[in-house]
């Protein structure tokens, strides 16, 4: 009996453990939509955004979630001889892929139409980076893009997104999971999308997954890395978060109390 119950506090112990290590990674985003299998987890402090875009089964490819203002494409347009309005529209879409031999690419692209989005060549004030699984080039692992930028930027780019609260927006989310960009490493005409979708977010509303559990954790690294990339995202800055150390102690609490079990039951 005494080494069943002492069994069964160490099952505890590591069920709260993983429990707590879930609880802390995901602190670090407060929102969640989803589309599908695909995913964006934000979370707006002060005046800046953080988020982190999962894309289901794209490293073989590429994948984008863009940013759109107003959602007049939802309007119904008449049957007979009627113009569908663009869904693309004014958008930046944060576009993430990986060659052949696993190096990974992040770029920016603006649009003001459904014509092909154009590459952003002028430096914003803001960083982001694209990871996948380090395994192969033919599998089909997840693409996860993670970004962070203020709210509004002072910016000549045409049609580049400010995140306005009470602005009319949307999220796109667009990816190919078969054919990867060209060697130019930029998208063109031949780099067409097998999945998209459009839809109303208003991205200072609370918002959840019902699926959030499926999402995957944020892979490792891979080299190369942009210089600046892993020092202004690094988790030294996590645990630096105020929702990170609250999470942590909570997970530090949950540990004793498992301990405290453990003991009582080895005293039985």
């Amino acid at each position: 009996m005494f080494q069943l119950c002492h069994q069964v506090a160490i099952l505890c112990c590591v069920v709260l453990i993983i429990i707590c290590s879930g609880v802390v990674e995901s602190a670090e985003y407060e929102n969640c939509f989803q589309w599908e299998d695909n995913y964006f987890l934000w979370t707006i402090n002060n005046s800046s955004i953080k988020g982190r875009a999962v894309f289901k089964n794209a490293a073989k490819g590429w994948a984008s979630i863009g940013f759109r203002t107003g959602y007049e494409y939802m309007t119904l347009v008449d049957d007979n001889g009627g113009t569908d309005y663009p869904k693309m529209g004014k958008s930046t879409l944060l576009v993430g892929f990986r060659d052949a031999y696993l190096n990974h690419y992040y770029q920016e692209y603006t649009s003001n139409s459904d014509a092909t989005p154009q590459l952003c060549t002028q430096k914003q004030p803001l960083i982001g980076f694209t990871r996948s699984s380090n395994t192969s080039s033919t599998n089909n692992d997840d693409i996860h893009i993670v970004f962070e930028r203020p709210l509004i930027l002072s910016t000549t780019v045409e049609g580049y997104y400010q995140f306005i609260n009470g602005d009319n927006s949307s999220i796109l989310f667009a990816k190919n999971t078969e054919k990867p960009v060209s060697s130019s490493k930029y998208l063109d005409d031949m780099c067409r999308h097998n999945h998209a979708e459009v839809m109303p977010l208003n991205f200072f509303a609370p918002s959840s997954c019902p699926d959030a559990h499926l999402i995957p954790p944020l892979p490792d690294y891979i080299e190369p890395l942009p210089s600046n990339y892993y020092s202004k995202l690094s988790k030294e800055k996590a645990t630096a978060n105020p929702s990170y150390m609250v999470n942590l102690l909570n997970a530090f609490v949950l540990y004793l109390m498992g301990s405290v079990v453990l003991v009582f039951l080895t005293r039985v």
